[in-house]
This record gives structure tokens, sequence and C-alpha cells, in this order.
């Protein structure tokens, strides 16, 4: 009767589901007080409702952890951690900025690969390894650093450059850095992570049913047309017009309002328009949340960083 019994536990012990783990930790990099932890709070809290990051107090001193958020999705238990890392740009050598965000990248890949050696039971769920590095642009100009930068980032991580406080531009000051930072790209053989290149249901692509323009009500005065659509501004055609584009826009931090229907959302009112974070015209972050998380994206990014370490394993050997 006992061994009855045993097997009977046995039987339904294998039957219980346990959720496979999925690990997904972002890296935010750029110059100091670029917005990186608004950006990671907008583009996470509505995947992870309950989201806390840790804010700074002052500018960021060391490369740390910001906040770990978990959710089960089906049979996938999805991890998801963001990295912050010290801001530069207000030193006259910043070699002592770059050197430890590359020296702990690669101390995650030495940590991953020890994992994977010894075969640890949750050997996922400790991935280690940076699947994403949110790099952050300043609006107006692409500085010679920030080539440079990305240029040191490249064999090392997925990059996705963002333009951040992009609503402190009107639209002419926006097409030109936007052009700018294409021309650095080109210029320095630099590849960052296009989403738009890989395999994406694009449904998840598709911006809103009226036209993508951004800024469109520019003041006069500063030589805004309303006619200008955001495929137009971006310089491709439009049948392009519904697939997200790189770099991506982030707004700065907006004065958060409640409304008349209780809803609380981040607006700003400038002289020439009113940004409001939800509104798509402005802001990248809710499409590029929607691709990240619902459109298997992130599936995607380790796919890549699995390319990443393989060449990085090869080149050690």
């Amino acid at each position: 009767v006992a061994t009855e019994k045993c097997e009977t536990i046995a039987e339904e012990s294998i039957n219980i589901s346990v959720p496979a783990v999925k690990r997904f930790n972002l890296l935010v990099v750029g110059t100091s007080g670029s917005g990186k932890t608004t950006f990671c709070t907008r583009l996470l809290r509505p995947y992870f409702p309950g989201l806390v990051l840790k804010s700074p107090q002052g500018p960021t001193k060391k490369i740390e952890e910001r906040g770990r958020c978990e959710k089960v999705q089906g049979d996938t238990r999805i991890i998801v951690t963001v990295v912050d890392t010290p801001g530069w740009g207000d030193s006259l050598d910043n070699n002592d900025r770059f050197e430890p965000i590359e020296k702990y990248i690669e101390e995650q890949n030495d940590e991953y690969e020890r994992n994977e050696l010894y075969r640890k039971p949750n050997h996922q769920e400790e991935d280690t390894r940076i699947h994403c590095c949110f790099y952050f642009l300043s609006p107006h100009r692409v500085s010679p650093l920030d080539c440079q930068f990305m240029k040191r980032l490249q064999p090392r991580v997925a990059i996705v450059p963002i333009i951040s406080k992009a609503d402190t531009m009107v639209v002419s000051e926006l097409a030109t850095h936007l052009q700018n930072i294409r021309n650095c790209l080109d210029k320095h053989f630099i590849e960052v992570f296009d989403f738009k290149e890989k395999n994406i249901d694009e449904h998840w692509l598709e911006g809103p049913s009226h036209d993508r323009d951004t800024f469109i009500q520019v003041g006069s005065n500063l030589g805004g047309s309303a006619t200008n659509s955001r495929a137009q501004m971006h310089g491709y055609s439009e049948e392009q017009e519904n697939v997200l584009t790189i770099p991506y826009l982030e707004l700065s931090a907006l004065p958060r309002i409640r409304n008349v229907f209780a809803v609380i959302s981040g607006i700003r009112r400038y002289m020439w328009y009113t940004v409001t974070e939800e509104d798509e015209r402005h802001s990248d972050t809710q499409r590029l949340h929607g691709i990240l998380f619902q459109a298997g994206s992130l599936g995607m990014l380790r796919q890549h960083a699995d390319e990443i370490h393989e060449g990085w394993r090869l080149k050690r050997e």
C-alpha cells in the first residue's frame, strides 16, 4: 500500500507545472541627468503595476540594481532587472566612467559562463548577462563621446538608442538631431538593435489610426508646421510610417496631474504645445513597451545575447 501511495505522489509531482524562467537584464547608460530612471519606470510600470524603482539621492555614483520585478505569464516566469550606471560628461576624463561599465558587462558574462559550466538547477533564473542597453542621447546634439562609447559597447551588448527629453526640441531641431545621430552611427559603423529588422508581429508595430505627427502645433514664430508628419520628419516613406524607427523618443519628467476622470498622467504645457506622456505622437515609450513585452522581442534580445556571448566565448578561447 505504501508503495502504491509513493507511486501516486510521484505521478502527481510529475504533473505539477513549474514555470520556465526567463530573465531579462536591462542596463541604462547615458549622461548625467538624462532621465534614465524616469524612462525605465514608464517603460515597465504598465507590465509590472507594482513596480518601484529606487531613485538615487543625487547623481548615481556606482553601477547598481535599481529594481527587480517578476510576473508569471502562462507557463513562463519573467524576471526583469534594471541596472543603473553613473552618468558622464561632467568631468575631463570619462574613461573612468566607461571602463567600469565595460568591466561590469564582462563580469556578468563570466558569471553566466560559470553557471552554464556547472549547470546549476536555477541557471536560467541566474542569467546575469546584460540583454539590452538603453543608451540615452542628449537632446540637440550627439557628442564624440557618445559615438566612442557606443562603438565600445557594440560588441558586448544590444544597444537601443533613446533621445532623452525629446519634448524640449521643436520639429526642425528634432529632424536635424535624428539625422546627426544616423550620420554618427553610419560613420563609425555602429550597429544598434533594430526591432523592425526582426521578425515581429506587425500588429504591435502599427501606430494609432490617426496620422503620427509629432509636435504638430508648433508655434509659427518658431518655424513649425502643422502638416509635418512624423514620417516626413524622420525621412521614411508612408509605407514605412507604421514601423518604429531608431532612435526612439523619450520625454523629460512631467508633472503628474489628475484629470476630471481621476486619471493621473504626466502633462507639461509649452508655449508651442502641450505634451502628454500617453500620446504616442510625443513619445515612443508606450510603443517600445508593446514591442518588448507583447511582440516577443524580449526573446529576440535573449537570442541576440546568446550570439554575442558565443562570439565573446570564442575570442577568449
